[in-house]
């Protein structure tokens, strides 16, 4: 929203509080509604077109031909869609929080490095600016990143492998420039968003100073000022979030790993291949395993012990791993399934419609949040704000000193917030025609202090409300927003005019 109505970045006098996020999807967002114009809803439909975007590499292998594993392929998308529903009860397609769309993005890089295995060109020039973007998201996108970056290498030395096993000459510096821009290209995008942090905001000598950011110096020194009792703590807590069965996302991690066991073994045992399926349950393992180390890392040192002892927000960060693990597991059981040779039709298309009947079944509770929205009657409850807000942009621009007045102190914390995100300012402050605190001095101090008023409704009580206090102004013109000056303990109240 800042972003679009200033057209620059957040700076020093921003609302923006997390400093140091970097600003991947408010770029897209920007973009997509520049072109097609700004609202709300827009904004959600350029961060969409980004999570289709990942979510179609899952379609890398579909045919039409093949029209059972296409409409497989589909139902995949739709569980991965559900995995994950905000604590505000809206999912990805109607909230700008990145951490469901790092999964998808992260999951769709591992399947373009697997798709491209034996082509490192042509998989470095598809993920190199996925990896940019993913490290441009949040900082914790480096996570994901380093993921990424090693199933990409792993991938690339089992190939190189392979070539030289069948005499192919392969020359040394060859991958080179992929193994260098694969690194170089994210840690670009990190150098380029510190230098505009460190530059822009006033007061920020360097960017680890920041409460949002990362510092890998800083780790160990908060881990040894951390309570011996609370580090041990952290990894039970931990350990029993992953294997929650009350939660979606314990579930199917466990679902989807006794599906995978069960498949190697009876693969193995009919002699019938199952590479794939098996350096995909390896892998996604690992990954998770990874993920919760970092995850540990989070908790025990840099987030305050309270939060940390309940694992505040783990949901919603353990959600975008099982998004991948997701991704990656159900690609490698469909894709085995359906190239499995001699494998009778009947019972393949019977152990798929099982295997996705359950991971539908276990993520039943989230698919209303991908077609309903979020929030049911709230734009009656906001347009209380938003109408005389959009009033008053026509006269009055950043920073300013604003005071609102309102009948009655009904919902008074959601207005004050609503109110600082429409007018863009910090300085903002509610009067109520039926607050008795607010006597004849304050309201006269507050008058002093502001430069502006804004009337939501019942314009007569405003006026009422001024003249019980003893404060007289001319000119009492009907409008929404009105400009206020103390001239020597005088108050001169006039309506703003284009």
């Amino acid at each position: 929203e800042e972003t679009l109505y200033f057209d620059a970045l957040p700076d020093a006098y921003s609302l923006v509080t997390c400093r140091t996020y970097p600003p991947g999807t408010t770029l897209l967002a920007y973009f997509v509604c520049k072109i097609i114009g700004y609202s709300e809803g827009h904004a959600l439909i350029g961060q969409s077109l980004l999570i289709a975007a990942a979510l179609a590499t899952l379609f890398c292998n579909a045919t039409w031909k093949r029209p059972v594993y296409t409409i497989s392929l589909i139902l995949t998308s739709i569980i991965v869609l559900s995995i994950m529903v905000y604590d505000d009860g809206s999912s990805h397609l109607f909230n700008l929080l990145v951490d469901a769309v790092m999964g998808f993005i992260t999951g769709g890089t591992m399947l373009i490095a697997y798709y491209y295995r034996h082509d490192f060109h042509r998989s470095f020039k598809a993920n190199a600016p996925i990896l940019f973007l993913l490290v441009s998201l949040k900082t914790s996108g480096w996570i994901l990143f380093c993921a990424t970056a090693v199933l990409s290498f792993i991938l690339l030395a089992h190939d190189w492998r392979e070539r030289k096993k069948t005499g192919v000459k392969m020359r040394k510096f060859a991958v080179l420039p992929f193994a260098v821009g694969t690194i170089a290209l994210p840690m670009l995008a990190a150098y380029m968003w510190r230098l505009h942090v460190e530059s822009t905001y006033t007061g920020l000598k360097t960017f680890e100073e920041d409460k949002f950011a990362f510092s890998f110096g800083s780790v160990f020194d908060n881990l040894s000022a951390r309570s011996a009792e609370f580090i041990h703590t952290v990894p039970y807590n931990l350990l029993h979030g992953v294997f929650d069965i009350s939660t979606i996302n314990g579930r199917l991690f466990i679902f989807l790993n006794i599906i995978a066991i069960v498949m190697i073994i009876i693969l193995a045992f009919t002699d019938r291949k199952y590479a794939l399926l098996r350096r995909g349950f390896l892998f996604s393992n690992a990954f998770i395993a990874y993920y919760i180390v970092c995850l540990f890392f989070l908790y025990a040192a840099f987030m305050v012990e309270l939060d940390a002892a309940k694992l505040a927000s783990f949901y919603r960060y353990y959600g975008t791993a099982v998004i991948v693990f997701s991704m990656v597991m159900l690609w490698c059981i469909l894709d085995t399934l359906f190239s499995t040779e001699k494998f009778p039709r009947r019972a393949r298309n019977l152990s798929v419609a099982f295997i996705l009947g359950v991971s539908l079944a276990i993520v039943s509770q989230h698919l209303y949040a991908l077609y309903e929205q979020p929030f049911e009657g709230l734009a009656e409850r906001r347009a209380f704000v938003s109408k005389p807000a959009e009033d008053a942009r026509k006269y009055l621009w950043r920073y300013e000193s604003i005071l609102w007045y309102c009948p009655n102190a009904n919902d008074s914390n959601y207005r004050l917030v609503l109110s600082t995100y429409e007018m863009k300012t910090l300085d903002c402050k509610w009067i109520y025609h039926d607050d008795l605190e607010v006597d004849a001095g304050s309201l006269k101090e507050l008058l002093s202090s502001k430069y502006y008023i804004i009337v939501t409704e019942d314009l007569e009580g405003f006026w009422d409300l001024l003249n019980s206090r003893g404060i007289y102004s001319e000119n009492n013109q009907d409008a929404t927003t009105y400009e206020v000056s103390d001239e020597g303990g005088v108050f001169r109240i006039w309506a703003c005019e284009g």
